[in-house]
This record gives structure tokens, sequence and C-alpha cells, in this order.
């Protein structure tokens, strides 16, 4: 069973993303925020992937936020995150250098096809930190 950390602030999008993705078979850490799962980044077993939120409220940016998760836990390579946002294109923009090939699920249009061929791309990535 691949392992997935899920990060989203909004409720009832984590509910139902947690749900979806349980459903689909994979073994879920789910979390409100970066900070919340900073808090048990160590004890965490390494996700096959991470299904990031870029408007995070505690945290400036989803792709901060992958920063500092990767700064804590250097095996996780950029490959690993697949963003996702409502804000798409406010964010496409602001795309740091590291992460400029990861693609940016807009939460408004999504199909579950979307989400899972960027986990499967996630997940069969052999490139290492």
């Amino acid at each position: 069973m691949n392992v997935l950390w899920l990060v989203e602030d909004s409720p009832n999008q984590l509910k139902r993303l947690e749900s979806l993705l349980r459903d689909l078979e994979y073994e879920v850490h789910a979390f409100r925020n970066a900070d919340e799962l900073l808090e048990h980044i160590s004890d965490l077993p390494t996700p096959d992937a991470i299904v990031m939120d870029l408007a995070l409220k505690v945290t400036s940016n989803g792709f901060q936020a992958a920063e500092k998760i990767r700064a804590l836990r250097p095996e996780i390579s950029v490959e690993k995150f697949c963003f996702i946002s409502g804000w798409k294109k406010q964010f496409s923009p602001l795309t740091p250098n590291a992460f400029a090939d990861s693609e940016i699920i807009d939460k408004a249009n999504w199909r579950l096809q979307d989400l899972q061929e960027a986990l499967d791309h996630a997940i069969n990535s052999q490139r290492t930190a």
C-alpha cells in the first residue's frame, strides 16, 4: 500500500480527499496545515507522494511548506509533491525553480483522473533528493 501525506486546510476538502484516497487504497496521513505535519514529521513513514494544498492559512503557501518538509526530510524528492489549489492561476507564476516541473491541479476543475495521474507520476518517480 502506498503511503500519502495530505495537507489541506479546508476541513471539508480534507475529509473528502482523505476518504477518496483511502477508497483508492492509499495509506493516508492527513493534516490540516503544514505546521501540524511538521510537528509529526520525524514519526511519519516516508511518503510515496505528498498532496499539498498551495493556499494554506498557517503557512505562507504550499511551496514554502514543501521546502520546509524537504529540509527536514531530504530523502523526499521534489517529484513526490502533487500540488492542488483553487487559486492555480495566482500560484503558477510563483512556482519556485525547484518545483518548476510540478503540476498544479486546479481544485475548481479537477477530475479524479488528474489526481490519479499526478499520484502515479509521483509514486513512480525514481529520482531521489
